[in-house]
């Protein structure tokens, strides 16, 4: 909260200064990023708004050192995924996967996606009140799995789980059996442990069955 503060302070001295492009007086993009994964950790609904306040200030910058990177947009739909703003978190992410894809797609390389960002979009909408955040959680998970570069592991298979057995869907117990067995053909063919299914994947596998009433 403080630090939010601070920064409007900083940012009213710049355009009180009349030299908004000042470097003395311009937080680097280490700093902004360090700002949102604070407000990244706290539940409170309107952190997230805050966050996507801080980025879209980023954007405005004419300083490249102040621009957002990566980073930031990771860590702003990870406060989403912290955010109790459960009726829009899910389109929230959704929005900031695509806008990064679209930004790769038209040339900025840094922005490619990677699997921080799947998997925190994949967490975001399991979270979610979203009603179709199980379809779109599996479509980032197709995403992931047609990216050479990009591999799913244990905790992308469990949050795609967890979107199921949100949903309440009557079929979400047969999504979260495919949904495992796919898994273990992951770790079976790739040897790699990080997709070994554990406790965890089996005990979300168990809440989509009952979930669905069909336990």
């Amino acid at each position: 909260e403080e630090a939010c503060v601070l920064l409007g302070e900083l940012e009213g001295l710049r355009r009180f200064t009349g030299d908004i492009s000042d470097e003395d007086l311009v937080p680097d993009t280490a700093l902004y990023n360090s700002l949102l994964k604070t407000l990244s950790r706290n539940q409170l609904p309107e952190n997230a708004i805050k966050a996507e306040e801080i980025v879209y200030q980023m954007e405005q910058e004419e300083n490249v050192g102040s621009r957002p990177n990566l980073k930031t947009y990771n860590t702003l739909i990870n406060c989403w995924a912290h955010s109790e703003s459960k009726d829009i978190c899910g389109k929230k992410a959704m929005s900031i996967l695509e806008k990064l894809e679209g930004l790769y797609q038209a040339g900025d390389k840094t922005l490619k996606p990677d699997d921080i960002t799947y998997n925190t979009v994949i967490k975001t909408l399991a979270r979610s009140l979203q009603s179709d955040a199980a379809k779109k959680a599996e479509e980032c998970l197709e995403r992931m799995k047609s990216d050479e570069n990009i591999a799913p592991d244990c905790r992308t298979y469990v949050s795609v789980m967890n979107a199921w057995a949100n949903s309440m869907d009557k079929q979400a117990g047969e999504q979260a059996n495919r949904l495992l067995e796919e898994q273990w053909q992951l770790y079976e063919s790739t040897g790699n442990a990080k997709t070994q299914p554990d406790f965890i994947t089996y005990t979300s596998a168990m809440k989509a069955w009952v979930n669905s009433g069909r336990a």
